[in-house]
């Protein structure tokens, strides 16, 4: 707890707090995406109404897999995270050699500066990292965590890197730039592109909604988590330490589903799928900033004014 431990409780509960309401709107983000590859098999005219209704599914189901405990959360994560990777690898690999490089040009089609561009950018580039700090904050259900939480943050945090940039460098160089910026599920486009037909989109669309369940799942578990420690240091209400007969924090996990859902259907009264989420990604990015920030301060704090040695590869939580 590096920002409370350098800070005090002040800096300690902003931290808290506004990494929670990073989880649980990060939460709300990845369901919206998820939606826009359900609606490649329902709900097809992107009725926002039924775009709410399905969102909200993506929410409380794995809310209610985790209510039911962390054994049953955990094989749903071990699936969706075997076909998550077999979607993308198949196009980090596959996907590279239907690659044309005329479709790489022009970069900039947003009608905005490149520089404009890039920053409009950056908050979703960032949103695809957000997350890596979070095996910190679950080490309590962790086996061995000074052995399982250093390694597989570094091992899986480079892993995923190279995956995602070879996976992004395929699908715009097989989807024409106009094509791409139309497109509500580009993978499934890319892989339509790859084969002809749309058998080969299905497909990649049902990988992505499986994998889709299996990251929130661990979102919401995360979502529960983050209060349940920030309780227990006395930061946030007590309400939120307490655990179900099945060991849950099961008062975290409805409230921060709950705000979750109040986000979604908020935003999409005033728009449709792909803006909603990209407001929703700006938010996450704001909030995220401030933890981040405060626990890389602790961290110079510590090296520099208290000349703290960090314990081997240990890595802390951000609150």
């Amino acid at each position: 707890m590096p920002t409370r431990t350098a800070y005090g409780n002040t800096l300690g509960f902003l931290s808290a707090w506004s990494y929670w309401i990073t989880a649980w709107a990060g939460n709300a983000a990845i369901a919206v995406g998820w939606v826009l590859y359900v609606e490649v098999f329902l709900n097809k005219g992107h009725n926002r109404f039924v775009s709410v209704l399905l969102v909200l599914v993506g929410l409380w189901l794995p809310a209610l897999v985790n209510l039911a405990g962390a054994r049953q959360m955990g094989l749903v994560q071990v699936v969706t995270t075997v076909l998550k990777f077999a979607a993308l690898a198949f196009m980090a690999t596959v996907g590279l050699f239907f690659v044309h490089g005329a479709n790489y040009s022009p970069a900039n089609i947003s009608g905005e500066s490149t520089a404009a561009a890039i920053g409009g950018g950056m908050p979703i580039g960032l949103f695809r990292y957000l997350g890596v700090e979070t095996v910190a904050v679950a080490a309590g259900k962790v086996r061995d965590p000074d052995r399982n939480i250093p390694r597989p943050t570094v091992i899986g945090t480079l892993a995923t890197a190279v995956v995602y940039v070879l996976s992004l460098v395929a699908v715009f160089g097989i989807l024409p730039a106009q094509q791409l910026k139309n497109s509500t599920a580009p993978f499934s486009d890319a892989a339509n592109a790859i084969f002809g037909g749309s058998w080969a989109g299905n497909i990649m669309a049902v990988a992505v909604i499986v994998s889709g369940l299996g990251a929130l799942s661990v979102w919401t578990m995360i979502c529960a988590e983050m209060p349940l420690a920030a309780a227990q240091d006395g930061l946030l209400p007590a309400r939120f330490k307490q655990l179900s007969a099945k060991g849950v924090p099961a008062f975290g996990v409805v409230t921060s589903t709950a705000l979750a859902s109040v986000a979604v259907i908020v935003n999409y009264s005033g728009s449709g799928g792909t803006t909603a989420f990209t407001t929703l990604v700006l938010m996450t990015g704001i909030t995220a900033a401030i933890p981040y920030a405060l626990s890389a301060g602790a961290q110079i704090k510590w090296r520099l004014a208290d000349r703290r040695q960090l314990q081997g590869a240990r890595f802390a939580a951000t609150w």
